[in-house]
């Protein structure tokens, strides 16, 4: 059981950081967070979506999301924001617990993600930031700008992000 109560199938043991990262947002709630922006390397599926310049965004509100971009837009930063429809609610669905940790196949596996990290932040602004393809480039990119290895994205997008939050 997560913090929260909701119980979770296990269906894919490499999809543990979720876990932890639920659980985070969890504790992030009961101490009285108003908004919630986790960034995290949550899914490989980022890099076939985006590539690697990219960093995927998922948000349960236009509000803070559009602070997020324009904060990412100041800091040079590339986000996208992917869709995350009722119709893709049911890829986690299971009959032995409130909800499964992965769909189980790779369709929309950074949108399933996120939909898992929606159960955990009551209703919060929340803003899902998935740096798995952005966080490290295993070859320069931009001759001369973007350097190989990792690259610290969104870390000035999030200072940037209290002078956008109302």
């Amino acid at each position: 059981s997560a913090m929260n109560g909701k119980t979770i199938e296990i269906n894919n043991t490499d999809a543990e950081g979720r876990l932890v990262l639920a659980d985070a947002l969890c504790y992030a709630v009961s101490q009285g967070a108003t908004h919630l922006v986790d960034v995290a390397t949550l899914t490989g599926a980022i890099s076939i979506a985006l590539g690697h310049p990219v960093t995927g965004a998922m948000s349960n509100s236009p509000e803070l999301m559009a602070a997020v971009r324009t904060a990412s837009l100041e800091a040079g930063e590339r986000i996208w924001e992917l869709p995350m429809y009722p119709e893709h609610d049911v890829a986690l669905t299971c009959d032995i617990a409130d909800m499964r940790n992965t769909a189980g196949i790779p369709a929309a596996g950074s949108i399933n993600g996120a939909i898992f990290l929606r159960e955990f932040v009551s209703e919060r602004p929340w803003v899902h930031l998935d740096i798995a393809a952005s966080s490290y480039h295993a070859e320069p990119l931009l001759v001369g700008l973007v350097p190989k290895g990792p690259t610290g994205v969104m870390t000035r997008t999030m200072a940037h992000l209290p002078f956008h939050l109302g």
